[in-house]
């Protein structure tokens, strides 16, 4: 296995085990919660979903109907599953993503934005620029058609 796999694997392995143990201990809260016992802080719970555990939280939140009302707690945790949310989103993302300039330029000027020549630093092409561009491709393609078509 290559080191990335097996690095994604231990991610996913410690997501899994985090989420799990927050599931717990939201289950282990309400039941001591039932008795009269000691329970959990909240501190406790919502550390253990800010580090990862949140899907386990909220899943315990609702199988257990713990915690549900209680504003504060409820607004906090909804807070941290939001930004992981956001994270993940974030993390998901392509890091090297390419704009339509880098794009026509790697495209060796195909398309509608003109190559770089090499050896030469230019500034990105200013949209009048690109317009013309647009243009005079529409024209060739107009022209070229009408010739194969006669």
């Amino acid at each position: 296995m290559p080191d990335q796999t097996v690095l994604f694997l231990a991610l996913v392995g410690l997501a899994v085990a985090i989420n799990l143990l927050t599931f717990a201990l939201f289950g282990l809260d309400k039941r001591r919660s039932r008795r009269g016992a000691w329970r959990m802080s909240e501190r406790r719970l919502l550390t253990c979903a800010l580090l990862g555990g949140s899907v386990g939280a909220k899943i315990g939140q609702r199988v257990f109907r713990h915690k549900t009302s209680k504003q504060p707690f409820a607004g906090l945790l909804n807070a941290i599953c939001f930004l992981q949310v956001v994270a993940a989103g974030a993390m998901a993302l392509p890091a090297s993503r390419q704009s339509p300039v880098d794009i026509g330029r790697a495209a060796g000027g195909h398309g509608l934005i003109p190559a770089r020549p090499a050896g030469r630093s230019q500034p990105a092409p200013r949209p009048c620029q690109l317009r013309c561009s647009l243009k005079k491709a529409m024209v060739r393609s107009h022209a070229s058609s009408a010739a194969a078509s006669s």
